[in-house]
C-alpha cells in the first residue's frame, strides 16, 4: 500500500486526464479510481449501476468498501471523496470529487475530473444532493488538534487521565508510547494500523 497525502496526489495529477476503466472516456469516477490505484496498486470496484452515485448507494456490494468507509458529509475531511446524487443542482448525472474544503454554507471546493474540464482541477460546487463522503482507509484515524467523543474514548483507553475530548500534546505523547510498545511507526498520529491495534486491545468507538 502506497500512502499518498492529499497534497502529493494533487501535485501528481493536476491538469492531467485519466481514463482508468477505458469506458466512456475521462469521467469523474476515473478520478477516484486513479487515487485508489496509486494508493493500493489496484482499483477493483465499480459503481454498480454505471453512475457515480452508485459508489454510495451500492456500497458493500461493489467493492468500494475494500478501500473506503462511508461517513456523513458533516464529518468531511480533506481527502475524502464526496458523492453527489443523480439529479443534484450542479451535478444532474451525479458526481464524485475529492473534498478540499467548505467555502460557503452551501458550497465546497472539490478536486476531480470532469467537473468543468476533463482534466483534474478544482471547482466550487453546490452541496445540494450530497449523499455523503467516502474516506480512504489510509486516512482513517485521528491526529493532534482534533476533538470529539472518539477522542475522549481514546484518552480513556490510553489511560492518560486527560479530562475533555481534545487531542493535544499529552494525547500525542501517549499515542507515541502505545505505538512504540506495539512496534508501530512512532508518529503520534492514530493511523489505520494504530487504530486497528487499539481496537484489538479493547478500544470501542
Amino acid at each position: 500500500m502506497k500512502y499518498i497525502s492529499v497534497e502529493n496526489f494533487i501535485k501528481e495529477t493536476i491538469g492531467k486526464e485519466y481514463d482508468m476503466d477505458h469506458a466512456y472516456g475521462v469521467q469523474c469516477v476515473d478520478g477516484i479510481k486513479k487515487f485508489t490505484q496509486d494508493v493500493y496498486g489496484e482499483s477493483n470496484f465499480t459503481c454498480g449501476n454505471g453512475w457515480a452515485y452508485g459508489l454510495w448507494t451500492n456500497y458493500g456490494k461493489n467493492g468500494v468498501e475494500k478501500y473506503f468507509k462511508q461517513y456523513s458529509f458533516k464529518e468531511a475531511k480533506a481527502g475524502d471523496w464526496i458523492i453527489w446524487n443523480k439529479g443534484s443542482k450542479q451535478c444532474p448525472s451525479s458526481h464524485v470529487g475529492m473534498f478540499i474544503k467548505k467555502v460557503k454554507v452551501n458550497k465546497v471546493t472539490s478536486y476531480g475530473q470532469n467537473q468543468g474540464k476533463k482534466a483534474f482541477g478544482y471547482l466550487d460546487i453546490n452541496t445540494n444532493g450530497i449523499l455523503g463522503v467516502l474516506r480512504p482507509n489510509i486516512y482513517l484515524g485521528y491526529a493532534k488538534g482534533e476533538s470529539g467523543e472518539d477522542i475522549r474514548k481514546i484518552d480513556a483507553f490510553l489511560a492518560n487521565n486527560v479530562n475533555g475530548n481534545y487531542f493535544g500534546d499529552y494525547t500525542e505523547a501517549c499515542v507515541k508510547v502505545f505505538q512504540k510498545q506495539n512496534e508501530l511507526n512512532v508518529t503520534g498520529i492514530i493511523d489505520s494500523d494504530t487504530l486497528s491495534k487499539m481496537k484489538e486491545q479493547g478500544l470501542k468507538l
